[in-house]
């Protein structure tokens, strides 16, 4: 009896030896893969199996311990080799990601060295002003048109139409923008103003000029909106064009040349100079009464080429002696007068007609050769030269003609 009290004892005493050395080898697992593999999961895992063996003991130990080892060292490997496995793709996972930061990385740091670059130029926008940069535009367009002759405008600006039209739509942007802001300050002339509204008339836009006129004259009730906005309306409104002939009558030193050529622009558009001759021949003898009314040799040298326009008997000769008339006041006028280069301009355009029809051209030589004004003087017999040679050509053919029929 005590022999197999002792064996029993034996036995269990064997059991709980390789309870121990099971847990010492569990332990060192535990130790091992915290160690090496720091994987938290696995350690969490193999304290949980430890306690699952004890459980086991105590309520199975009629199964053989060899058999929990075996057991539990399989469960053991298979979780392990799982955890790697997933543990290998994680960390390919995040190396991909890592790269993919990297990059990132790369393409901020560009585009902080990119910012430093451009922020200064940023920091300006915010200052610029739209119409900081319009009286260079609008001066560089207008003086790339006037550079032209009349013939060549007409071909620009078909060439050119979109851009023309732009510009007359910029123009008139710009100036109801420095009406409707007190901050937008006017950047054009009422001679700017009537230089583009001149553009627009060669475009044939009528609307365009209209509503430049508009604007222009919402903005600043002066003589040339006022002339501007008039002549716009001349053509189909009969008391626009008697108030534009009224101003004619009345004219005043403030933008006379734009009075006049918005009046002679309302008459051709209407195809009566002969209010426009009235006006003007009233204003001739306001003057002639008393020599203190404003009067431009602009006004006289309009009035010949309105003769010249109308056409009736003895209007050539009219027309001579109102050339002549406005050489003399020119020449009692300035040189940088507003309308000095329009009087001249008038002139020379309208003797090459006068020239070729015959007019009696007595009285404007004089005239000219009296003055002291060198380009009309030098302009003039340029004319004159060219015209006979015109002449001595024309007459040249005719020899040839005549020995061609001969023959």
């Amino acid at each position: 009896m005590a022999n197999a009290e002792n064996e029993s004892g034996r036995s269990q005493l064997s059991d709980y030896s390789e309870v121990l050395s099971l847990a010492d080898r569990f332990r060192q697992i535990e130790l091992e893969v915290a160690e090496r593999r720091k994987y938290e999961k696995v350690v969490n895992l193999l304290g949980a199996a430890a306690i699952f063996v004890g459980v086991i003991l105590g309520f199975v130990g009629f199964e053989r311990i060899s058999n929990i080892d075996n057991k539990l060292k399989n469960m053991v490997d298979e979780a392990v080799i799982t955890h790697i496995v997933e543990s290998k793709v994680t960390l390919q996972e995040t190396k991909k990601k890592g790269e993919e930061m990297d990059e990132l990385i790369m393409q901020l740091k560009e585009a902080k060295n990119r910012w430093i670059e451009i922020e200064p130029a940023i920091e300006q926008l915010g200052e610029y002003d739209a119409n900081a940069d319009f009286a260079g535009i609008f001066l560089d367009f207008l003086h790339e048109y006037q550079a032209l002759t009349e013939f060549e405008k007409e071909r620009w600006l078909s060439e050119n139409r979109g851009k023309a039209t732009n510009i007359v739509l910029q123009v008139t942007e710009h100036i109801e923008q420095s009406a409707m802001a007190d901050d937008v300050a006017m950047q054009i002339t009422p001679e700017d103003v009537f230089n583009i509204a001149v553009v627009s008339r060669v475009l044939g836009r009528a609307d365009l000029k209209r509503k430049l006129a508009d604007a222009a004259y919402q903005v600043e009730k002066t003589a040339a909106t006022e002339a501007l906005y008039y002549q716009s309306r001349a053509a189909i409104d009969e008391g626009a064009f008697e108030s534009l002939v009224d101003m004619v009558e009345d004219l005043k030193i403030d933008s006379p040349h734009i009075v006049m050529a918005e009046a002679w622009n309302a008459a051709e558009d209407r195809r009566d100079y002969s209010r426009l001759i009235t006006a003007i021949d009233r204003l001739l003898k306001k003057h002639g009464d008393n020599n203190d009314i404003f009067l431009p040799s602009y006004a006289i040298a309009v009035k010949a080429e309105a003769h010249l326009r109308r056409g009736l008997p003895r209007d050539m000769d009219h027309a001579v002696t109102a050339y002549a008339t406005a050489v003399g006041r020119l020449q009692l006028e300035s040189p940088n007068s507003q309308w000095a280069e329009h009087t001249l301009g008038s002139i020379l355009d309208g003797v090459p007609g006068l020239l070729s029809f015959g007019a009696d051209m007595t009285q404007l030589d004089e005239a000219i050769s009296s003055s002291r004004i060198s380009p009309l003087k030098s302009g003039y017999d340029e004319l004159q030269r060219l015209l006979t040679d015109l002449e001595n050509d024309a007459e040249g053919r005719g020899d040839v003609d005549h020995d061609k029929s001969s023959r």
